[in-house]
Parts: C-alpha cells; structure tokens; sequence
C-alpha cells in the first residue's frame, strides 16, 4: 500500500544522456545494436514463416490444378466456363504469390506498405472466380482461401510487433545523422569553396591593380602623346576624305540624269557613262585619261544646241556646273585625295605598329578578362553564402535529438 502511494507522488527518476553532438550518430548505433540484432533475428524467423506459406499456398494451388470434377456430367458450355475460370483464379493466385515473394526482402515498411496493394488487387481480381469455383472444387478453393489467411496472419504478426515498429523509426533516425554529416560536410565544402574564391580573387585584384599601375603610366608617357597626336590627324584626314567623297557625289548627283540622257543620244563610252553613273569616285581614279572631260563638253554642247532638253533652272545649273568641271577641276581633286588616301594609309600604318597602342590594347583585354572573372566569382561567392546560411546544423541537430529522446525514451543533452 506504501508502495502504491509513494508511486503517485515520486516519478521516476528521469535518464539523462550527455553527449557531444559530434558523437551522437555513434552513440545511437551503440544504443540501438542490440534491438537491431532482435529485431533483425524476428524479421528473419518471420520472412521464413511467409516463405513457407506461400510454398505451402502454391501446393494447395498444385491440388486445385489436378483436381477433377466430381460430377462431369455437365454441358460443355458450362464446362468451358470452368475451365476459364479455374484457369484465370490460378494464374492469378500465382502472380500474387510472385508478388509477394518479390519484395519479401525488401525493407519492411516498404514490404508492408505494397503487400495491403497486392492483397486489395488479388482480391479484387479473383473474387468473381473464386465464387464460381465454389460451386465446382470447394474443398480446393476453401483449402487456397486458409493457405492465403495464414500467410495474412504472418503478415498481421509483422504488423503488431512493436520491435518492428520501432525498427522504421530507427532506420529514419539513422538516415537524419546520415543527412547531419553530409549537412555539416557540405558547409565545410561550401566554405572551403568560399575561401578559395576570395583567395583566387584577391589575386585577380592584385594582378589588376598591377594593370592599372602600367595603363596609368603609359597614358602620362610621351610616346601616348605623341601617338594621340597621330591619332587626332588621322580623325582629320577622315573628315578631309570624308569632304572630297561629298563634294564629287554632290556635283555629279546634278549630272546623274543628264550623263543618262546624253547617253542614250551619243552612243559614246556607254560604259564610262554608265561607271559614273552608279561609282563617280571609283569611275574618277581608274579614268586615268579623264575622258569625262570629253564627255561633259559633248553633254554640254548638246544642252545648247537643244538636242538634249532639260528644265530651264536645270540647264543652267548644269552648264555652269559642267562649265568649272575642265582638266584642271580635276587633277586638282585626284591630286587632294590621293595625297589624302596617301597620308591615310601613312597614319593607319604607324597605328596599327604603334607600340603603344598594341601594349594598351592588351592591357585593355587582360582587364577585361580579370574584370569577367571577378564578376563570375563574386557571384559564385554570394551562391555559395546564401548556400552555406541555409543550412542550420544546430536546427538539424535538436530535431534528431528530440526523435532520438522520444524514439528512446531518455532525454539528451548536448555538451
């Protein structure tokens, strides 16, 4: 009696583990060694149960196979309806047992988690079968419908088994500590990786601020002054060509439609006629005898004698215009932009060997590669940063300390 009431006011004592978080995945495999052994010991005895019922099932299914009619006196229609039957609850009946035995090792969860599908289909699949069979081999059906019961008994003595049940909790129990130490080696990684990167860009910061130095020095240096010097004559000399190309297009764009009408008039240098009618610059440098010259004064001759009719405002432009286009015209313009195309191909020359130029320009392209890996690994750094601070070990940690605690039934503490 003294006993019973010291029991409801004293609880008992409660168990205390202290471990270091490092050591719990080991800790617990020692704990759980030994239900492990027991419980691996009744899932050996208990598959050996399922494997003899389903031999013995599979010789009940031998008898149902052979066995004959007791009364063959009936119609061959009802006779081949049998005969289907039989036939389909056999094979049926078989391939649930294949089924069965399949998976009979397979982890138990997962064992009784597809055996229920595989009972709930073969029941379904054979019980039209199995109520005609009745009417034709009942003690063989009936001795099928026991075999397959006390292979559901094993099954339901697997199901009770609280050893059993727990062994589900220990196995995920065991695939937590496996996820914890691939967690905190994955933040190992990731901040080794980080580290890394920020050495490999330190470097780069380095190398480019050596870069830099030599670029600053350069730009400050006479020889890029003097080369800036051939750079701004060589932006001149383009506008000058630039001028010389306009103002040739310009004066022949008012002689482009006369020069076709002519053309078709005189029958003389068709070709020529119609080289400055579509390319005046390139027809000008290769008409080394300057026939155009020629050309315009026939054209000209004709706008007066009226042979060659054109608007009033129009014909005097155009006879002015032809009026100062002579010889002298030009050879004064080939003279300017030769001496133009001269000089260009002096300056392109001296800049395309300029040293200067050549060593800024791989200056300019290493920092650009620098600068493109910089910015690859300072995003690779951030992924990674973000990668690392979603992981909480210590969170990982207390959820399989209390599933342990609970699995258990001890508190743990970490050290």
């Amino acid at each position: 009696m003294f006993e019973l009431i010291r029991k409801l006011f004293v609880k008992d004592e409660e168990i205390i583990e202290k471990i270091n978080p490092d050591d719990i995945k080991g800790w617990f495999e020692a704990k759980v060694k030994v239900l492990e052994e027991e419980i691996e010991n009744k899932l050996v005895s208990l598959r050996h149960k399922l494997l003899e019922r389903i031999k013995s099932t599979r010789e009940t299914l031998k008898k149902l196979e052979c066995a004959e009619l007791r009364n063959p006196k009936i119609s061959t229609r009802e006779l081949q309806f049998m005969y289907g039957n039989k036939r389909s609850y056999l094979q049926r009946t078989d391939f649930f047992l294949k089924e069965i035995g399949d998976i009979i090792d397979y982890e138990i969860g997962f064992f009784l988690i597809h055996y229920k599908e595989y009972v709930d289909n073969f029941l379904k699949s054979t019980s039209k079968s199995y109520r005609i069979l009745q009417e034709f081999f009942a003690n063989e059906v009936r001795d099928i419908a026991i075999a397959i019961k006390d292979l559901d008994k094993v099954v339901n003595e697997l199901k009770a088994d609280e050893k059993i049940h727990s062994y589900n909790q220990i196995e995920k129990i065991k695939k937590e500590l496996i996820s914890v130490e691939n967690k905190i080696s994955k933040k190992e990684e990731l901040a080794e990786n980080i580290n890394a990167m920020k050495e490999e860009l330190s470097g780069l910061k380095e190398g480019e601020d050596v870069l830099m130095k030599r670029r600053g020095q350069i730009l400050s240096s006479d020889e890029h002054t003097a080369f800036l010097d051939i750079e701004d004559k060589s932006v001149k000399n383009e506008k000058e060509i630039k001028v010389l190309k306009d103002s040739i297009y310009s004066d022949f764009s008012l002689l482009e439609r006369p020069l076709r009408k002519y053309q078709r008039i005189a029958y003389l240098h068709d070709k020529l006629v119609e080289h400055y009618s579509t390319d005046v610059l390139n027809a000008l440098v290769t008409d080394f005898n300057l026939k155009i010259v020629e050309i315009l004064k026939g054209l000209s001759k004709n706008i007066k004698e009226g042979k060659l009719v054109l608007k009033d405002k129009k014909s005097w432009k155009v006879l002015n215009l032809i009026g100062k286009m002579d010889k002298k015209y030009f050879d004064d313009f080939l003279k300017r932009y030769n001496t133009a195309l001269n000089v260009k191909e002096k300056l392109n020359l001296e800049i395309k060997e300029n040293r200067i130029r050549k060593e800024l320009d791989d200056i300019d392209a290493k920092i650009d590669k620098i600068k493109t890996k910089e910015r690859t690994l300072k995003s690779g750094i951030n992924a990674s940063k973000d990668e690392l601070d979603s992981i909480d070990i210590d969170y990982l940690r207390d959820k399989v300390r209390n599933d342990i605690s609970e699995s258990l039934k001890v508190k743990i503490e970490f050290v």
